[in-house]
């Protein structure tokens, strides 16, 4: 096993391209944390992608990489251009202060398979502290949260159904 990057300083957060080309991670270097690409276990030299200190860096597709700038507090879009020399044009998409930050090692954002639409998480207002709420059982939970009558038409199915469907999807999903 080797590693996808390596040099004596501290980097991590490392996000493999939908193509599986390339491998954007955070970097203290310089000794606050920017966005750099490389080629993914293959050979080449690395691009500053950030203007200044930058975190929680992922694909929206394979040549556009989002990440929160530090400087500006936006979610900010880097559209790359590959050729001989890999050309990087920003755009500070929004002011991404009420969002909760994320840190180096975890984001707080994802992007959606398309490209065109975020995920991210808000603050309530009053609340001091963000708890996670784990779900078990979430598939019986699901339908009742999502549609009332989804709820009771599959508890009026047979659990024999239930499973042959439930089946059905997990191999259409592998």
């Amino acid at each position: 096993m080797r590693p996808a990057v390596a040099s004596p300083f501290y980097e991590q957060s490392g996000e493999v391209s939908p193509d599986g080309k390339w491998i954007a991670y955070a970097s203290a270097e310089t000794g606050k944390y920017q966005i750099y690409i490389q080629p993914f276990l293959a050979p080449g030299g690395r691009t500053l992608i950030s203007a200044g200190g930058a975190q929680e860096a992922v694909w929206a597709s394979n040549n556009e990489l989002a990440y929160v700038n530090n400087e500006t507090d936006s979610l900010t879009v880097a559209l790359l251009e590959f050729g001989a020399t890999t050309t990087v044009t920003r755009s500070a998409l929004f002011d991404a202060r009420k969002y909760l930050k994320g840190d180096v090692s975890s984001r707080n954002f994802d992007v959606s398979r398309d490209g065109k639409s975020f995920v991210m998480l808000k603050r309530l207002a009053g609340a001091q502290v963000v708890e996670p709420v784990v779900v078990l059982k979430w598939m019986s939970v699901a339908p009742r949260q999502i549609s009332p009558h989804a709820a009771s038409r599959r508890a009026r199915r047979p659990a024999s159904r239930r499973c042959r469907r439930w089946r059905a999807m997990r191999m259409r999903a592998s």
